[in-house]
């Protein structure tokens, strides 16, 4: 196929596709509520009483997980945003609907793996899903708990790092599509009374977007390294375009 190189037009921007992982009770279903007109799979029933006021479709079963999606896509609606809250829950049901139709008493009695392989195809289908929410123009947040992880580096001894708490190739997975992945925690520092350390916090919810090798973490937008976790704020690098037209016209009105 011969290319004509002066019709070649730059990318278009699509919308972002978000992972925030981190421990229980850090607020990353209240963060992922205030997006832009969201609608939440709330697959754990843990949005806030204060959010009540939130569209979201309480889901028991992988197969209704994907009628809301197919219903996102084929339906004309107002949503700006799709929150899967949360991923843990989304293999659970993944693993239960493999094993139901493979006749499997464990994901791990297939032969040979074929569990596991039936399982990632199932989740590379939910991803071509959410893919297709994201051609038509939404945002996708992902919500997950964290996990403590070992890595084998072959230049360092063995190490404890923070990551997603799914099975090994699905976290990777998910790192691997995602624009974004923050590692949510609240931050804490340490004092010493001069017998042992002590904990302390002054209450910071911060979401740390670059990598270490102490937390997973990703950006492909041009963040901070640490962004208070207030959406407003993360959404400042996500939408810079519209942040800015948006300052223009308050200037002007004022």
């Amino acid at each position: 196929m011969a290319y004509n190189l002066a019709e070649l037009k730059t990318n278009l921007a699509k919308p972002p596709r978000i992972c925030i992982y981190g421990g229980e009770g850090v607020g990353k279903t209240t963060f992922a509520c205030k997006s832009h007109k969201p609608l939440v799979l709330n697959l754990e029933d843990g949005i806030p009483p204060a959010l009540s006021s939130v569209p979201s479709v309480l889901v028991k079963t992988y197969a209704e997980c994907m009628d809301v999606l197919e219903a996102l896509y084929t339906q004309d609606h107002d949503f700006k945003t799709v929150v899967v809250d949360s991923l843990d829950v989304i293999e659970e049901m993944i693993t239960h609907k493999v094993c139901v139709e493979n006749r499997y008493t464990d994901i791990s009695k297939g032969a040979y793996g074929a569990g596991y392989q039936a399982r990632t195809a199932v989740w590379a289908n939910f991803f071509k899903c959410l893919d297709l929410l994201r051609e038509k123009g939404m945002t996708i947040i992902l919500i997950a708990h964290a996990a403590v992880v070992k890595v084998a580096d072959p230049l360092l001894p063995e190490y404890d790092k923070q990551s997603i708490h799914l099975y090994k190739t699905e976290s990777l997975r998910v790192v691997e599509w995602c624009d974004v992945v923050g590692y949510a925690l609240v931050k804490t520092y340490t004092t010493n009374d001069g017998k042992r350390n002590l904990a302390t916090t002054a209450g910071e919810h911060v979401i740390l977007t670059h990598s270490n090798p102490a937390y997973t973490a990703k950006t492909r937008y041009e963040m901070p390294d640490e962004i208070p976790m207030v959406w407003s704020e993360f959404a400042k690098y996500l939408y810079p375009t519209e942040q800015t037209a948006n300052t223009k016209k308050t200037n002007k009105e004022n």
